[in-house]
């Protein structure tokens, strides 16, 4: 799906008082010699300011760096070693789930995660386990006031969904 349509049905989805407000962004970047190396970033914005952001590039890099301290704290740094392939491979996903629970994320999972909104019912995007699409859930004017009184955050949705519920809530005047 172009981005254009994602944009218009996800916004078309946002709150009735974010509506004008909330506004969903994506860009890529050419790299050396006009080639498109799969490097962009996307960001949300209230009200022209930029309160998240899901850039590719930083994402790798904080994954990079996260991987090589685990392995080098657990000494699993030769993947060729038999002995030490599972940590190697362990690794991989620690490091992922230590970006997800400090809610960082690339541009490719925020695009998914918009697709993934207008699809889903709010109550499997409040029952998600994808922090951003629970996140894009504050937003949705599908989530009513009573709802989003009662709602209850796991410790893995916290930090981007928190923001998101905080402008909502003022936004609505909870």
């Amino acid at each position: 799906m172009k981005w254009s349509k994602l944009k218009k049905q996800a916004e078309a989805f946002l709150a009735d008082p974010l509506k004008q407000r909330i506004q969903y962004h994506t860009t890529h970047y050419i790299m050396a010699r006009g080639n498109y190396e799969g490097h962009g970033r996307a960001w949300i914005t209230l009200d022209g300011q930029e309160i998240a952001s899901f850039s590719e590039i930083e994402y790798e890099l904080a994954y990079v760096k996260t991987v090589t301290e685990l392995r080098q704290a657990s000494g699993f740094v030769d993947y060729q070693n038999p002995d030490h392939q599972e940590g190697y491979y362990l690794a991989d996903k620690q490091a992922q789930k230590r970006l997800k629970e400090n809610g960082r994320f690339s541009q490719s999972h925020f695009i998914s995660a918009l697709k993934n909104v207008i699809q889903l019912s709010i109550e499997q995007i409040i029952e998600s386990n994808d922090p951003v699409i629970f996140a894009l859930g504050m937003l949705d004017r599908r989530l009513g006031k009573r709802r989003l009184r009662d709602l209850d955050f796991g410790e893995e949705q916290k930090a981007l969904a928190s923001k998101l519920y905080q402008i909502r809530c003022e936004a609505e005047n909870l």
